[in-house]
């Protein structure tokens, strides 16, 4: 399970985030030529895009998924009328965020505003349905390879992009909407032969309204909970631009958030290599693939904490090599509490996909949807009194709430086999976040030895979990007929 785990974390999962983990790799030469400025113009923009992003596929990830799972032999005719129903819904859809970013664009960008709506509208309308509906075939046939070394093509050629248009031309924030641009545009040539010709998977636009309907009724109930993504990761700096915070601020901000965002990345990669998994072993529903899963989270889990420990106590150091310019390396310590807040992925990943399967989507929206609300609120209250900062702290308070409130909902109680200890995890993600805050401003020694104790540490549970972890036998039976007899958690 480890291996596999571990494999497809690296392949199919991390592909689809090369773009952003190799732009990692280009700060050095980038942030050369880029201002608060330009990170509080770019983090602005993409967060008024965000605020609508839920609405772009109606919640229907849902609906891919089970039907793969659930009609193995028979969901591609499902999948090509909800792509044709999806691709004529982008058509209105970005017409839509070009108005909205016509009318909310801020004046900083009034010279390159028709330029911008074009760079994001396009694409909307024409590619990404394709895209989306790619990524979850590969995804769910877990073919990695295949999707690793063309969304690796496409990612390499996005830095040359970046560092073309932001380091040579010198175009700012323009740059970064060029290079996201054409690498979609890219993206689309790469995969139109597999996915429409080899695959199959052309849209049906004379699609049945009674079969949209049908399914609609199930995605749509799941859209505040896909709406949840911009109201915990990009509202604040829309806020920040409501309230009157200064965009060299905001972009002070933006740019911890992105160093965030690159843990982030790797959270949405683990979370695509072990759905799959999650739902295999649900469906199988034993007390073995109960088990199992349960194991799944917790080594993840344990990953998470340490992975983000290691990393959060050199990101000082790490400000100073990549980050070109003093003003933006003053940001690393909002930076380690915005990536310590992606901590809670783990525990809500066991969550999220249990409530999946079960499609128990209506009730999703008490996770993320209020959690999104709190977050919003909370900058609302605090930010123009305590800046910034305060609005790094209520983003791990709002993502420690999206991973841990749904194992205390009835919906989950109602379906779920094994307990998980939440408050027990809840505590050692605090604890980790204190620990990264304060140990950041250690000596380089102290933080060496720190760091090859985790390496060890690590090392150590891999190894206890994959060739000595406890093995639990098949049971035929249901897990809640055999759960309470057979195994005391």
């Amino acid at each position: 399970m480890l291996k596999k785990l571990v494999s497809r974390a690296a392949l199919y999962g991390l592909a689809p985030q090369i773009p952003r983990i190799a732009g990692f790799f280009a700060l050095p030469i980038n942030t050369k030529y880029l201002t608060p400025l330009d990170y509080g113009t770019f983090g602005t923009v993409g967060a008024y895009i965000a605020a609508f992003s839920a609405l772009q596929y109606l919640g229907t990830n849902v609906i891919f998924s089970n039907s793969f799972v659930n009609s193995p032999n028979h969901y591609k005719i499902l999948w090509r009328q909800m792509h044709g129903f999806l691709s004529l819904w982008a058509i209105v859809y970005a017409l839509f965020i070009g108005f909205v970013l016509y009318l909310m664009l801020p004046d900083e960008v009034a010279d390159n505003k028709w330029i911008i709506i074009g760079l994001c509208v396009f694409p909307m309308a024409l590619i990404e349905p394709t895209l989306n509906l790619t990524f979850k075939y590969y995804h769910l046939t877990q073919q990695a390879t295949t999707l690793a070394i063309r969304t690796a093509l496409t990612g390499l050629f996005s830095v040359g992009l970046n560092i073309f248009f932001i380091a040579y031309l010198r175009l700012g924030y323009v740059g970064w909407f060029s290079s996201i641009f054409v690498s979609n545009l890219i993206s689309f040539i790469i995969f139109f032969y597999p996915t429409y010709i080899k695959n199959g998977l052309t849209p049906i636009f004379n699609f049945k309204i009674k079969t949209v309907k049908k399914n609609l009724k199930i995605s749509l109930p799941a859209i505040p909970h896909y709406f949840a993504p911009f109201l915990l990761q990009s509202s604040d700096r829309i806020v920040m631009d409501v309230v009157g915070i200064n965009i060299n601020r905001i972009g002070l901000y933006n740019i911890a958030y992105t160093f965030g965002g690159y843990f982030g990345s790797f959270s949405d990669a683990v979370g695509a290599a072990s759905g799959p998994m999650y739902l295999q072993l649900y469906k199988k529903n034993t007390l073995n693939s109960q088990a199992e899963a349960r194991k799944m989270t917790y080594i993840i889990q344990i990953g998470f904490l340490l992975l983000s420990m290691a990393l959060c106590i050199w990101l000082k150091e790490i400000f100073v090599f990549l980050v070109k310019n003093k003003d933006l390396q003053q940001a690393y310590p909002l930076a380690i509490i915005i990536l310590m807040s992606y901590n809670y992925r783990p525990m809500y990943l066991a969550v999220l996909n249990k409530l999946m399967y079960k499609e128990k989507t209506k009730s999703l929206w008490k996770i993320s949807f209020v959690a999104g609300v709190l977050n919003v609120v909370l900058n609302l209250i605090f930010l123009p009194m305590y800046g910034i900062v305060s609005s790094a702290i209520i983003t791990f308070i709002s993502f420690m709430y999206i991973g841990y409130a749904g194992f205390f909902m009835k919906e989950y109680r109602q379906v779920k086999d094994l307990e998980y200890r939440p408050i027990f995890w809840l505590l050692a993600t605090i604890g980790a976040l204190l620990f990264s805050y304060f140990f950041v401003e250690a000596e380089i020694i102290s933080k060496l030895i720190f760091s090859v104790g985790v390496v060890l540490v690590a090392v150590f549970l891999f190894y206890r979990f994959l060739y000595t972890g406890r093995k639990t036998a098949p049971i035929s039976s249901t897990v809640r007929e055999a759960k309470e007899k057979v195994y005391q958690d």
